[in-house]
């Protein structure tokens, strides 16, 4: 009987160490990063979804704000034109507001299913975030670190 209730609490330990590992494995890397020009303030927010040590969804978002509504909605224009030849392209989503004093620019890329010659053919620069065909985690974090954003490991259900 008491070997029946040590295996059971064993047992129990054991579930609950399990799960309390699977909780800690990170599926996300967000990287924020912000600056200020004048009156002019850039907030980015690159959220990386992670399957093992690569990429399979990213997810940017990039907050222009300023008092200057020419400023927002010129810029607004040399953006949209700069993503035309995107728009085309399967799992590539891209959406461009102006509202109040704010510009947010939403980009989501499934980097598991989008087709990575479209893409490089689009930009040359896309091919140097690829390896083998996928797009290895620390690869963007360090891009992204480079550039001075602050990149914090998070798990989200």
């Amino acid at each position: 009987m008491a070997k029946k209730i040590l295996l059971g609490f064993l047992l129990i330990c054991f579930c609950l160490g399990l799960s309390f590992l699977i909780r800690r494995s990170f599926n996300y890397i967000v990287c924020t990063y912000t600056t200020t020009k004048g009156d002019i303030t850039l907030k980015t927010e690159h959220s990386l979804k992670l399957n093992d040590k690569y990429v399979s969804i990213l997810i940017s978002k990039e907050t222009i704000i300023s008092n200057d509504k020419d400023f927002l909605y010129t810029y607004r224009d040399t953006l949209e034109e700069k993503y035309k030849s995107y728009k085309k392209l399967k799992y590539y989503d891209n959406d461009i507001e102006v509202f109040k004093n704010k510009l947010v620019v939403t980009t989501k890329i499934d980097y598991q299913k989008i087709n990575i010659e479209e893409l490089v053919n689009i930009n040359k620069d896309n091919e140097k975030i690829f390896t083998n065909g996928k797009v290895y985690y620390k690869t963007l974090k360090k891009e992204y670190e480079d550039l001075g954003a602050v990149c914090k490991y998070k798990n989200y259900k």
